[in-house]
């Protein structure tokens, strides 16, 4: 989480001298998920954060694997209320059997619900169909007028 809040300050010091970056929208996908959120808990300029098949419950993930806790640092509940003001989309595929949709459930749960929002999609598994349809989750915090 560290080198990849670092990353992110350089490419801003870096590119800012051109660009104007107000707010970012943060993705990540599986364990990366998990990443953004910390990485949006820690900057005041993520504005959206956007997880796909994220084990944002990392709790609830490791007991229904039935694998040893991974420590992480932060409890669902509490992560959940830190990023209460963030707007956020999470997506998770209703087949899959790696994140299934309850864990992404249980995370969203945590929060007052405001600025969270669950998206289930139909036919997808842990692995299948996210490269392709990347541009459909833009939709989802941009959507064209």
């Amino acid at each position: 989480v560290d080198a990849m809040d670092m990353a992110i300050d350089q490419v801003l010091a870096t590119s800012g001298k051109h660009l104007a970056v107000p707010e970012l929208t943060i993705f990540g996908y599986s364990g990366g998920g998990v990443i953004a959120a910390l990485l949006a808990r820690r900057r005041s300029d993520i504005t959206w954060l956007v997880t796909i098949a994220a084990p944002l419950d990392v709790a609830g993930w490791t007991q229904l694997h039935g694998v040893d806790a991974i420590s992480t640092g932060y409890s669902t509940e509490a992560l959940g209320r830190q990023l209460d003001s963030i707007s956020q989309v999470h997506i998770t595929g209703a087949e899959d059997k790696t994140v299934p949709p309850e864990i992404v459930r249980n995370f969203v749960t945590e929060l007052s619900g405001k600025n969270a929002s669950v998206i289930i999609e139909s036919g997808f598994t842990h692995y299948c169909c996210w490269a392709e349809n990347w541009l459909k989750f833009l939709e989802y915090i941009h959507p064209r007028k």
